[in-house]
């Protein structure tokens, strides 16, 4: 399971350590992609990633064509390197809001079967946002 919070920079080679507890639960190759609803990576184990982009083949097939136009030719399979770092592209990069001109700062937050990478920036902003009050309630609807 990935839990946690992390912050890290973008090196000037696009590299970005990945947290040793993430790499024991990701596996030795692993997949980031685009997040389709908010401009934010996501980073999965083959193993989650298999089963998130599942459904995909049971969708009808313009709808399937245009969900994989989306998520494959951005996704990215990753080793990282010997001192636990993976090199993410440019497009990515640009998606998430994490360049030069900004910031290169990030924060990976481990959600269970997946991670997210976040620029600093947005992350801040979307917990500046976040209503806790109905978060809360939520989850003790749920019985948590």
């Amino acid at each position: 399971m990935l839990t946690g919070e992390y912050r890290h920079s973008i090196d000037a080679k696009n590299r970005l350590f990945i947290p040793a507890k993430h790499r024991e639960n990701l596996g030795s190759s692993f997949v980031i992609a685009k997040d389709i609803r908010t401009p934010i990576l996501k980073v999965y184990s083959l193993e989650a990633w298999e089963a998130y982009t599942a459904p995909i083949k049971n969708m009808e097939r313009k709808l399937a064509e245009k969900f994989s136009r989306f998520l494959f030719p951005g996704a990215d399979p990753q080793s990282p390197d010997s001192q636990g770092r993976a090199v993410i592209c440019k497009d990515l990069l640009d998606y998430a809001h994490i360049n030069y001109q900004d910031s290169r700062e990030v924060v990976i937050l481990g959600c269970g079967d997946y991670a997210e990478i976040w620029s600093l920036k947005d992350y801040e902003a979307a917990k500046a946002a976040e209503d806790l009050d109905a978060l809360r309630e939520e989850l003790e609807r749920m019985g948590l």
